[in-house]
């Protein structure tokens, strides 16, 4: 076959081959082997042959000569199904797909977090080191009869400013 179909009617007997002959040829094909499959039959009517119908894939079994609006309404019902089947994988295709995208977007996020907790570890490294520095500034001021603070007894003015360009110390020589 070279459509999609919703659903298989085939005669019992047919010419060349039977209808659970065709049947299960038609079942080894892999896009066909959930394809819902009706038996029609005017011949076989014994319930060993709807057995071995039901054996064969079919889903329903029905007997000559069958209303024909009964006959239509199980088509449209295997048709809607098929519908529903095919929106359903659909849907599980699109789901799949943003799986895949969060799964992605995942590892993106924990490179970026892996970054920024290698950047906060140097900052805190480096402001440690400068601690120390600070420190150790002090020490030998000290030891020089210096003044602990420096800053404060500078000759130059100086300033510490926010990004916002409000002012967070001033020392007194530049702030007089």
């Amino acid at each position: 076959l070279k459509h999609e179909v919703a659903v298989i009617i085939l005669d019992v007997v047919m010419p060349g081959i039977d209808g659970f002959g065709l049947a299960a040829i038609i079942r080894q094909r892999e896009r066909f082997r959930q394809t819902p499959i009706i038996f029609l039959s005017g011949l076989y009517k014994e319930d060993n042959q709807m057995l071995r119908g039901y054996r064969t894939g079919a889903v329903d079994y029905l007997l000559k000569p069958c209303d024909p609006e009964v006959l239509r309404y199980k088509v449209k019902t295997f048709v809607d199904l098929a519908k529903k089947s095919d929106m359903l994988q659909h849907y599980a295709d699109m789901v799949e797909g943003k799986n895949r995208e969060l799964e992605e977007n995942s590892h993106k996020l924990q490179q970026a977090l892996s970054f920024v907790t290698e950047a906060h570890e140097r900052l805190q490294r480096e402001v440690e080191q400068r601690r120390q520095a600070e420190s150790h500034r002090d020490q030998l001021a000290s030891k020089l009869g210096a003044a602990p603070d420096f800053t404060e007894a500078m000759a130059e003015g100086a300033v510490t400013l926010k990004l916002d360009q409000t002012i967070l110390y001033c020392n007194n020589r530049f702030g007089a």
